[in-house]
């Protein structure tokens, strides 16, 4: 027994109405319908009947597979105190009254109710009922992002109404979909759409859960092992009963995202946009999709764009896609350095991260856009939060539109070209991005990496545009920075600070996607949503995933030798040479005023010069402490060590 939603892409959502009424009947239809039915299924549907300006006639139907009723057993109903017949009180209990209440209350709404039934085949319970639209009605809006539309998609029900509402939802995402009854169908389906070179790849399959013969789980597993069918789709499993219990189930098989009914519209599309967001989306897609606006980026070279993001690798794998394309790329590490940017200087277009500590994008946004003058600026939207909805809130902050993370370059450049006016730019070969970032992959001669388990390299060097040097790079600083990772999680989470749980997950989540770390990825995108969604009973499950696939990594990272360990070399106290503490005091408080530009870039020389001092033993952690938060743009904290040491210092 499972219960079903169908309402039309085109009811409206916003509309005036007696909500409290509406949920009585629906309610007191949908528990007759239960009660009635042993097996089988039942539908609840809504669709227009008539819609002016403001108003609007809408049809609710409850249909279900249950016992049915006959002609004489209909004309009794809606009776008072009467049922269809006198032992149905005896064996499924009631007294009819329900449905004469449901009478009166539609006609007090302006509508009728009626049955449609036949003895043995189920009943249909339909009435209508007038709303008032509000005057700005919200729009259902669930597009997929560009890489996703007319994405091929195979529905697997064995129940043929679950399989046409699933297909003509889908649809309506802009995808094109094919249904399988079983199992075995599925297999014989996906194993021919793989032979058959000239045919669009299926991406996505919905695969119910319980069906007869073969059940999903087998099905997947089948699915995701055939040499038939060498590029597995993602998979999500469709399931009537509880997501823990069917997780246990599955467990060692790769199932991106279980999705529990009744499955609604935007329940769908998100779980939907969840799954290609922890698979990095389908980049082998893009390339189909956009080629001519990629083609097209030549014509916004020069173009000055200005990205704000905190976190330190996505700004370089952006900088170094952006710098790759002839775009000349300024900096911005929050929310409030970005609205002084754009006061202080012209650009074509604004990256915007919507998480940044500070001031995030949708509050530095709304600042911008108080200014005259920056009205016709077009900001685009970096967000790693792939979800319905999203697109809505960008727009409503006063962002033009919106990319995500990870980073496709196919998305980025056709966003580009889409909001960058071509004309006539001339670049400044002594522009400092242009410096800071150098493209040339004469720069990855002689660069190579070993073999690193758990890390897609391809992705990772797509992304920052084959520069294998830079890679190299990101990958260490990964393993610098996020090495503590689990305990600083665990500690938000213990002291209940759940916001900064989340984003510190959040950010975690862009990294490891940015830089092709998948399973890791994975693990923190449902990290991220568990703290989210604030639920508790399944944070250490979450934790305990991401520890063990983090210490894979770290592992995994041993063989390149990460920026700290020169300190080991020739770093913190590696310098033979006496320094006095007046010597390392003054270096020190010159670092002081660069810590505060927030700027790690301006730091650099300082902490390059300090590194190789010799420092007294009980401050060489301390400095290792100091130049590390600085990396990690954590400025606050390290200015108060800075001090820290220099008190120390002078104490001596």
């Amino acid at each position: 027994m499972e219960i079903l939603f169908s309402i039309e892409n085109d009811v409206p959502i916003s509309l005036i109405g007696d909500p409290l009424r509406l949920g009585q009947i629906l309610t007191n239809l949908v528990s007759n319908a239960f009660k009635f039915t042993q097996d089988g299924e039942i539908i609840v549907s809504v669709d227009i009947i008539n819609k002016e300006t403001d108003e609007v006639k809408l049809k609710f139907s409850v249909k279900d597979t249950g016992v049915g009723l006959s002609k004489e057993q209909i004309e009794k109903l809606f009776q008072s105190f009467s049922q269809a017949d006198g032992s149905t009180t005896r064996k499924y209990g009631g007294t009819g009254l329900g449905l004469v209440i449901c009478k009166k209350l539609v006609e007090m709404m302006g509508g009728e109710i009626w049955v449609e039934s036949e003895q043995g085949k189920g009943s249909t319970f339909i009435f209508t009922a007038f709303f008032d639209i509000q005057e700005k009605e919200q729009k259902r809006r669930l597009e997929p992002s560009l890489d996703l539309k007319g994405m091929r998609v195979l529905v697997v029900d064995d129940k043929a109404a679950s399989r046409e509402i699933l297909k003509r939802t889908l649809e309506s995402f802009t995808f094109e979909v094919t249904t399988a009854a079983s199992g075995e169908e599925a297999l014989t389906e996906l194993e021919r759409n793989a032979n058959n070179k000239e045919a669009q790849t299926y991406e996505l399959v919905l695969m119910d859960w319980k069906m007869p013969g073969m059940n999903g789980i087998e099905t997947t597993k089948r699915i995701k092992s055939d040499p038939d069918i060498p590029q597995p789709p993602t998979i999500i499993m469709v399931t009537a009963y509880g997501r823990e219990e069917i997780r246990k189930q599955a467990e060692g098989v790769e199932i991106d995202v279980f999705l529990v009914k009744p499955v609604t519209n935007s329940l769908l599309f998100d779980a939907i946009m969840e799954a290609f967001s922890k698979n990095g989306g389908k980049k082998s897609r893009s390339i189909k999709y956009g080629v001519k606006k990629i083609s097209e980026i030549g014509n916004i070279r020069g173009a000055k764009v200005l990205l704000a993001e905190d976190n330190e690798i996505n700004q370089q794998v952006a900088t170094e896609l952006l710098v790759k394309a002839g775009l000349i790329v300024t900096l911005a590490n929050n929310g409030k350095e970005a609205i002084k940017a754009v006061e202080e200087s012209e650009f074509d277009l604004v990256l915007m991260d919507v998480q940044m500590p500070e001031m995030g994008g949708f509050e530095a946004t709304g600042c911008i856009r108080k200014d005259p003058r920056l009205n016709n600026l077009p900001i685009v939207a970096i967000t790693a939060q792939a979800m319905t909805g999203a697109r809505e809130k960008c727009i409503e902050a006063g962002m033009d539109d919106y990319i995500t993370k990870p980073i496709d370059i196919n998305e980025l450049f056709c966003t580009l070209v889409k909001w960058i006016k071509p004309k006539d730019r001339k670049i400044n070969d002594t522009d400092t991005s242009q410096k800071n970032f150098q493209t040339d992959e004469k720069l990855s001669e002689g660069v190579q990496l070993p073999t690193l388990p758990g890390i897609d390299i391809n992705s990772g060097l797509i992304r920052v545009g084959n520069n294998m040097e830079l890679y190299k790079k990101l990958l260490i600083k990964f393993r610098d920075n996020y090495s503590n990772s689990f305990h600083e999680i665990k500690a938000f989470l213990n002291n209940d600070n759940l916001e900064e749980a989340e984003r510190f997950a959040h950010s975690i989540k862009g990294v490891t996607g940015n830089i092709g770390i998948n399973n890791l990825y994975k693990i923190a995108s449902d990290l991220e949503a568990g703290i989210r969604k604030r639920e508790t009973d399944r944070f250490d499950i979450l934790l305990k995933k991401y520890s063990k696939e983090l210490s894979k990594i770290l592992t995994t990272l041993e063989d390149l030798r990460p920026e700290g360990d020169r300190y080991k070399k020739e770093g913190v106290g590696g310098d033979t040479q006496d320094t006095s503490s007046d010597k390392l005091v003054e270096l020190l408080e010159e670092l002081l005023p660069l810590i505060k530009t927030r700027k790690p870039k301006k730091c650099a020389p300082a902490i390059e010069h300090i590194s190789k001092l010799s420092w007294p033993d009980h401050l060489g952690k301390k400095v290792k402490e100091l130049i590390k938060l600085i990396g990690r743009y954590k400025f606050k904290e390290a200015e108060e060590i800075a001090k820290s040491i220099i008190s120390k210092l002078r104490e001596r």
